[in-house]
């Protein structure tokens, strides 16, 4: 069993592999690629600043920093936390909502707030999208 789940992507989507590891217990280092960052927030994984080896280097000696401060959650409560955060339930609970958000009239400016609220990357991405097609 490990302590630590360290994660070198370069390029990702979705990592699974990190849902898994947290749901295991493990506090997660990462590099911040693709849609790593937006997976789990802060206190879950430790994303590194780029995917050199010193950067991933920094962010496993922080974590385990945390660790020995007692500043990590439990194993347990890592686990519980990730149950309720991607569970069917919440899964569907969440995609309605999009469907109900995008079947409502509003606002330019509307649809934009809602979307920045999906993160740094998609947030933007969603944002450019809404404002071509309403334009259009």
């Amino acid at each position: 069993q490990g302590h630590i789940f360290l994660n070198t992507s370069l390029t990702e989507a979705f990592c699974m592999a990190i849902v898994e590891a947290v749901s295991c217990g493990l506090p997660v280092v990462s590099t911040a690629v693709g849609g790593i960052v937006e997976v789990f927030p802060e206190d879950f994984v430790c994303l590194a600043d780029d995917t050199s080896t010193d950067a991933l280097t920094k962010g496993l000696l922080q974590t385990i920093d945390r660790i020995d401060k007692g500043e990590m959650l439990s194993q347990q409560e890592l686990h519980v936390k990730v149950k309720n955060m991607y569970s069917w339930a919440d899964v569907t609970r969440r995609t309605e909502q999009v469907y109900q958000e995008c079947c409502t009239n509003k606002t330019l400016n509307e649809r934009l707030d809602i979307q920045q609220c999906r993160g740094p990357v998609a947030g933007v991405l969603y944002c450019i999208a809404y404002a071509i097609s309403f334009l259009l």
